[in-house]
């Protein structure tokens, strides 16, 4: 029974000898050691108000491999003859495969969540320390593997990818150290945004055939709130008289969130020749990201004179504003000239326009009578309807708000539009 073991047990030896004097036959592994760590080490630092990411990164080591036979692409997991032609590189932590044809170079990658009203996002490299491997040097004349598309495992690829341009260029692949890529907002992640970082500690020169080793290298995210959320305002029209019913208009800046809502303006009071306008908006309100929209209020119809406007965006959310709190100011001047005159076009007339109390409407020609008359608001909403089979007739505006109102005038001959000043 013993001698049985025995046998076994050297057969074993003997089948595993086996193994590592084919696999050396056969491939060309070496590993180069970077630093004083023992492995590599991925740092993340986060502040505790979670505007700042810090990553730090320490390699170790890097391992470079051929394949002699040149029949197996490991990296990608599949056979293809031009793999012999190939080194390719791994390091433990980063990962490969970006960039089809170019230079399959590890790299660091991580996806991450951050508050959402961080809208403001930079990125820096703090310091590296850099180190150049020439792979000729170490015993590697073959330049590393381009990477090659994913396939499934029982289909071999269509053909093999190489970017020529790349590999005939005597500078380093993947100059940019690092990049961070936004992808918007997560409503299932309690309404928080995500992006990705990409950081790249090891770069390639094909021409040279070296390494540039970027180590103990720091990158930092910070995330922050706009110093400003309104972009710009506007009073509409540019040159206003007193028949002229004034606009107020915020413009906010772009943003890269989708959906969201329009905030509400509120004329809080007009005195003295002050217009007071708030803009609120509550960020606690979570049922669609946190977009300003472009927002307007109609003042109305003012008396001549020079105006000043004063405007401040708030947000009320209780628990702390998500957006900073924003005063402008801005002068303008109504003038005497009224621009609306009495309308008389083709046997229709309408009069007094700008009116008070009341508007007339009729038609000198007998034959011509009104059938139906119809009044709306700035916003479209139907606000008098009317019909009768009248030569004239006379509308009470005394109930309405001043402002703009348009009036369709439908007559036994033809049909009619004009705007209507109520002052």
């Amino acid at each position: 029974m013993k001698k049985i073991i025995i046998s076994i047990t050297a057969l074993c030896f003997i089948v595993v000898a086996l193994f590592v004097w084919v696999s050396n036959a056969y491939s060309q592994n070496t590993i180069i050691n970077l630093s004083e760590y023992p492995e590599n080490r991925f740092d993340t630092y986060i502040s505790t108000t979670m505007d700042t990411v810090e990553i730090n990164i320490k390699l170790a080591q890097i391992e470079l491999w051929s394949n002699n036979e040149g029949k197996l692409g490991s990296t990608f997991g599949y056979y293809f003859e031009e793999s012999g032609n190939y080194i390719e590189l791994s390091s433990e932590g980063l990962v490969t495969g970006y960039g089809m044809g170019e230079p399959s170079i590890p790299f660091f990658w991580r996806f991450m969540y951050y508050p959402l009203k961080f809208i403001n996002v930079s990125y820096k490299v703090l310091g590296y320390d850099e180190e150049i491997i020439d792979l000729s040097a170490c015993g590697f004349d073959k330049k590393i593997i381009p990477a090659q598309p994913s396939v499934p495992k029982n289909r071999p690829p269509d053909k093999f990818y190489i970017d020529t341009i790349t590999y005939s260029e005597d500078k380093y692949y993947n100059e940019e150290i690092a990049v961070f890529t936004e992808e918007g907002a997560d409503l299932l992640m309690m309404l928080q945004r995500k992006g990705g970082i990409i950081i790249r500690p090891i770069q390639y020169n094909p021409v040279q055939n070296k390494l540039r080793i970027l180590n103990n290298l720091t990158f930092q995210v910070i995330f922050s709130i706009p110093s400003n959320i309104i972009d710009s305002i506007k009073i509409i029209p540019e040159n206003i008289s007193v028949s002229d019913s004034v606009l107020f208009a915020t413009y906010a800046k772009p943003y890269i969130f989708e959906g969201g809502r329009t905030y509400q303006l509120n004329i809080d009071s007009i005195k003295e020749k002050k217009i007071y306008i708030s803009g609120k908006f509550d960020s606690s309100n979570r049922n669609s990201p946190w977009i300003i929209r472009n927002s307007t209020v109609n003042i109305g119809l003012l008396p001549a004179g020079t105006y000043e406007l004063i405007y401040k965006f708030i947000d009320i959310n209780p628990n702390g504003a998500m957006f900073p709190i924003e005063t402008y100011s801005i002068n303008f001047v109504v003038s005497e000239n009224s621009k609306v005159q009495d309308v008389k076009i083709k046997e229709f007339d309408l009069y007094p326009n700008p009116c008070n109390s009341y508007i007339n409407i009729s038609f000198p020609d007998t034959d011509n009578e009104i059938r139906h008359v119809q009044m709306f608001d700035i916003s479209g909403k139907l606000i008098y309807e009317e019909n009768t089979n009248q030569n004239s007739l006379q509308i009470n505006m005394s109930s309405y708000n001043r402002g703009i109102y348009f009036i369709r005038v439908v007559s036994s001959k033809s049909e009619y539009k004009h705007k209507i000043i109520k002052r």
